[in-house]
């Protein structure tokens, strides 16, 4: 029956928030929907942002890029939507 459930995406641009990114994923992982993932694009952070992730490896979706702010909100932006949809079809597949 889970299964027929619509599969929920969060979406989480990073740039140098390690402070309150644990939170954020702590939150998106505790909801009782059965069919939720979390994706994180790490877009070059300085700070422990990459090792926030790394400790959730496995339970979300995340990819970090090397270059600091390379990519700029609005395209870090567009690259989640982009990144989302490439899950979406494959699954759908």
């Amino acid at each position: 029956m889970v299964d027929t459930l619509p599969l929920v995406s969060t979406m989480t641009p990073a740039y140098n928030k390690a402070s309150y990114l644990d939170e954020t994923i702590q939150s998106v992982l505790e909801q009782d929907y059965p069919r939720i993932e979390c994706i994180v694009l790490d877009d070059g952070s300085t700070d422990n942002t990459r090792q926030v992730l790394e400790k959730y490896s496995g339970r979300i979706v995340w990819e970090s890029h090397l270059v600091s702010g390379s990519l700029g909100q609005s395209i870090a932006d567009s690259a989640l939507v982009t990144a989302g949809m490439r899950r979406l079809m494959r699954a759908a597949a």
